[in-house]
Protein backbone atom coordinates (compact mmCIF):
# COMPACT_ATOMS: atom_id res chain seq x y z
CA UNK A 1 0.00 0.00 0.00
CA UNK A 2 0.96 3.77 -0.53
CA UNK A 3 0.54 6.54 1.40
CA UNK A 4 -0.49 9.84 0.58
CA UNK A 5 2.25 11.17 2.45
CA UNK A 6 4.48 9.46 -0.15
CA UNK A 7 2.45 9.97 -3.29
CA UNK A 8 2.57 13.91 -2.31
CA UNK A 9 6.03 13.81 -1.80
CA UNK A 10 6.57 11.98 -4.62
CA UNK A 11 4.71 14.27 -6.94
CA UNK A 12 4.91 17.83 -8.38
CA UNK A 13 2.44 19.41 -10.41
CA UNK A 14 2.29 22.80 -12.61
CA UNK A 15 -1.33 23.88 -13.46
CA UNK A 16 -2.22 25.52 -16.51
CA UNK A 17 -3.03 28.40 -14.00
CA UNK A 18 -0.27 28.51 -11.54
CA UNK A 19 -0.26 30.38 -8.43
CA UNK A 20 2.85 32.01 -6.68
CA UNK A 21 2.51 33.38 -3.08
CA UNK A 22 3.30 35.90 -1.58
CA UNK A 23 7.10 36.62 -1.07
CA UNK A 24 10.30 37.06 -2.80
CA UNK A 25 10.64 35.01 -6.15
CA UNK A 26 13.37 32.37 -4.86
CA UNK A 27 11.05 31.81 -1.82
CA UNK A 28 8.08 30.81 -4.73
CA UNK A 29 10.60 28.56 -6.10
CA UNK A 30 11.82 27.09 -3.10
CA UNK A 31 8.87 27.16 -0.91
CA UNK A 32 10.73 28.99 1.69
CA UNK A 33 8.86 31.19 4.59
CA UNK A 34 9.52 34.38 4.12
CA UNK A 35 11.49 34.49 7.01
CA UNK A 36 14.34 31.74 6.66
CA UNK A 37 17.67 32.89 6.43
CA UNK A 38 18.65 31.95 2.07
CA UNK A 39 22.47 32.19 2.12
CA UNK A 40 23.78 33.89 -1.71
CA UNK A 41 20.72 31.63 -3.63
CA UNK A 42 23.49 28.61 -1.95
CA UNK A 43 19.95 26.28 -2.07
CA UNK A 44 19.18 26.97 -5.56
CA UNK A 45 19.99 25.31 -8.78
CA UNK A 46 21.12 28.23 -11.12
CA UNK A 47 21.03 25.94 -13.85
CA UNK A 48 17.03 25.36 -13.45
CA UNK A 49 16.81 29.05 -13.44
CA UNK A 50 18.61 28.93 -17.17
CA UNK A 51 16.27 26.26 -18.23
CA UNK A 52 13.50 28.21 -16.95
CA UNK A 53 14.72 31.51 -18.76
CA UNK A 54 14.02 33.70 -15.55
CA UNK A 55 16.92 35.23 -16.83
CA UNK A 56 15.06 38.70 -16.47
CA UNK A 57 13.98 37.76 -13.14
CA UNK A 58 17.36 36.77 -12.09
CA UNK A 59 18.22 40.44 -10.49
CA UNK A 60 15.35 40.28 -8.44
CA UNK A 61 15.21 37.17 -7.14
CA UNK A 62 15.76 37.81 -3.57
CA UNK A 63 14.63 41.26 -3.22
CA UNK A 64 11.65 41.73 -5.57
CA UNK A 65 8.37 40.58 -3.15
CA UNK A 66 5.40 39.44 -4.99
CA UNK A 67 2.03 39.10 -3.66
CA UNK A 68 -0.69 36.53 -4.41
CA UNK A 69 -3.18 38.85 -4.26
CA UNK A 70 -2.00 40.96 -7.40
CA UNK A 71 0.61 38.85 -9.36
CA UNK A 72 -0.97 39.40 -12.82
CA UNK A 73 0.31 42.93 -12.08
CA UNK A 74 3.95 42.88 -10.56
CA UNK A 75 4.81 39.42 -12.88
CA UNK A 76 3.38 38.26 -16.12
CA UNK A 77 1.56 34.99 -16.65
CA UNK A 78 4.47 34.42 -18.52
CA UNK A 79 6.91 34.50 -15.76
CA UNK A 80 4.61 33.23 -13.06
CA UNK A 81 4.77 30.12 -15.30
CA UNK A 82 7.94 30.15 -15.44
CA UNK A 83 8.68 30.55 -11.68
CA UNK A 84 5.95 27.86 -11.36
CA UNK A 85 8.04 25.49 -13.76
CA UNK A 86 11.17 26.11 -11.73
CA UNK A 87 9.72 25.53 -8.66
CA UNK A 88 8.43 21.99 -10.27
CA UNK A 89 11.46 21.02 -11.32
CA UNK A 90 14.04 22.04 -8.17
CA UNK A 91 11.63 19.31 -6.30
CA UNK A 92 13.12 15.87 -5.32
CA UNK A 93 9.56 14.80 -6.78
CA UNK A 94 9.48 11.56 -9.33
CA UNK A 95 6.38 12.37 -11.09
CA UNK A 96 6.16 16.02 -12.87
CA UNK A 97 2.71 16.66 -14.33
CA UNK A 98 2.57 19.95 -16.35
CA UNK A 99 -1.00 21.10 -17.60
CA UNK A 100 -0.05 23.28 -20.55
CA UNK A 101 2.84 24.69 -18.33
CA UNK A 102 3.72 27.47 -21.67
CA UNK A 103 0.58 28.40 -22.73
CA UNK A 104 0.66 32.26 -21.86
CA UNK A 105 4.39 32.07 -23.45
CA UNK A 106 5.39 32.43 -26.98
CA UNK A 107 5.85 29.51 -29.46
CA UNK A 108 9.44 29.71 -29.42
CA UNK A 109 9.95 30.18 -25.59
CA UNK A 110 7.43 27.46 -25.21
CA UNK A 111 9.11 25.15 -27.19
CA UNK A 112 12.61 25.89 -25.61
CA UNK A 113 11.01 25.61 -21.96
CA UNK A 114 9.53 21.84 -22.68
CA UNK A 115 13.02 21.03 -24.49
CA UNK A 116 14.88 21.88 -21.67
CA UNK A 117 12.34 20.51 -19.31
CA UNK A 118 12.91 17.11 -21.31
CA UNK A 119 15.67 17.10 -21.07
CA UNK A 120 16.63 18.44 -17.27
CA UNK A 121 14.15 16.03 -15.87
CA UNK A 122 15.49 12.52 -17.85
CA UNK A 123 15.47 10.38 -14.79
CA UNK A 124 11.53 11.60 -13.66
CA UNK A 125 8.54 10.52 -15.12
CA UNK A 126 7.06 13.58 -16.65
CA UNK A 127 3.24 14.04 -17.97
CA UNK A 128 3.07 17.06 -20.12
CA UNK A 129 -0.59 17.82 -21.18
CA UNK A 130 -0.87 20.14 -24.30
CA UNK A 131 -2.74 20.91 -27.48
CA UNK A 132 -0.10 22.33 -29.39
CA UNK A 133 1.46 19.82 -31.73
CA UNK A 134 5.24 21.27 -31.84
CA UNK A 135 5.37 20.50 -28.14
CA UNK A 136 3.80 16.84 -28.73
CA UNK A 137 6.34 16.29 -31.32
CA UNK A 138 9.11 16.63 -28.99
CA UNK A 139 7.33 13.86 -26.58
CA UNK A 140 8.87 9.60 -26.31
CA UNK A 141 4.74 9.02 -26.32
CA UNK A 142 1.67 10.55 -26.82
CA UNK A 143 -1.97 9.58 -25.48
CA UNK A 144 -4.43 11.46 -27.44
CA UNK A 145 -8.33 10.39 -26.87
CA UNK A 146 -10.33 10.91 -30.49
CA UNK A 147 -13.73 10.17 -30.55
CA UNK A 148 -13.76 8.32 -26.85
CA UNK A 149 -10.92 6.11 -28.28
CA UNK A 150 -7.83 6.24 -26.72
CA UNK A 151 -4.77 6.19 -29.22
CA UNK A 152 -0.95 5.26 -28.12
CA UNK A 153 2.13 7.13 -30.24
CA UNK A 154 5.27 6.16 -30.12
CA UNK A 155 8.32 8.22 -31.24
Amino acid sequence: KISNDLVLESTSIVPQFPKIFTGSIIENILLCPPSSNLKKDNSLNKAILEKCLIKDLTENLKSKTVSSENSERSLSGGQIQRICIARSLQSNADLLIFDEPTSALDNENAMEITKNILEFSKSRFILLITHQKDILNLCKRVYSIKRGNLEIKDS
